[in-house]
């Protein structure tokens, strides 16, 4: 009897063994969902993660109906404001890719913050703010990025240089009544119907209904010189 003859007993025994852990691992015996969501919860409840730095999208597109689950519970009796809120937002989430970049934005907000050059004095920043902007990438140097922000506005103006051949960028931010923030588009085309817009344009073109009028707008300056759009 070879070597080979020897040992394909314990082979045979072996995939046998295998096949029976596969088949146990696909039924609802297992749910790994489950296991993992309550692992990540333990980590939160215990306060070995901040909420910040826990990752919210695992829960809502790796670990199933259970991860699920758990974020709909969370956003209704989490333990602390910033739990529920968090939770909410997840739910939210259309894909893992934004929720990617949102979370790595979230681990370079200290490090964006610290960079941060505020005018017209320096003062303690909303932290979503902060997180809004990390996400646009221009405030990774410091001295590169300038913010124009008053406590109680709902509004900030930032002018970044991303690097030293690159032009200056200026991105708007406004706070809705909610609280949260997000990037103006002052470029954005009217809303509505837009060939009823056309039609109502061409119109008035015709009929001679066109002047010219006085407007004033605010524009940011760089050096004395005008940077990005200007804007309401």
């Amino acid at each position: 009897m070879g070597w080979f003859d020897a040992v394909r007993p314990l082979n045979l025994r072996l995939a046998v063994l295998l096949c029976l852990v596969a088949f146990i691992l696909a039924t609802p015996l297992v749910n790994f969902g489950a296991w993992s969501t309550r692992s990540q919860l333990a980590r939160l409840e215990s306060g070995q993660v901040s909420v910040d730095k826990f990752d919210w999208a695992s829960l809502k597109f790796e670990f199933g109906k259970s991860g699920v689950a758990a974020l709909e519970r969370l956003s209704k009796s989490g333990k602390t404001p910033e739990i529920r809120k968090a939770a909410a937002k997840a739910l939210k989430l259309d894909n893992r890719w934004a929720a990617q970049s949102e979370q790595q934005a979230v681990s370079r907000a200290d490090d964006v913050a610290r960079n941060i050059i505020i005018k017209p004095k320096a003062v303690p920043l909303p932290r979503d703010l902060i997180v809004l902007i990390s996400q646009f990438g221009s405030c990774e140097t410091k001295g590169n990025c300038v913010l124009f922000y008053t406590p109680g506005q709902a509004e900030a103006v930032a002018i970044t240089k991303p690097c030293e051949g690159c032009g200056v960028e200026v991105y708007r931010f406004t706070q809705a009544a909610n609280g949260a923030w997000s990037r103006a588009n002052d470029n954005a085309p009217p809303t509505g119907n837009w060939a009823a817009i056309k039609k109502a344009e061409s119109d008035a073109i015709k009929a001679g209904k066109v002047e010219i009028r006085e407007v004033r707008r605010r524009q940011v300056y760089v050096d004395s010189k005008p940077a990005g759009v200007p804007f309401e």
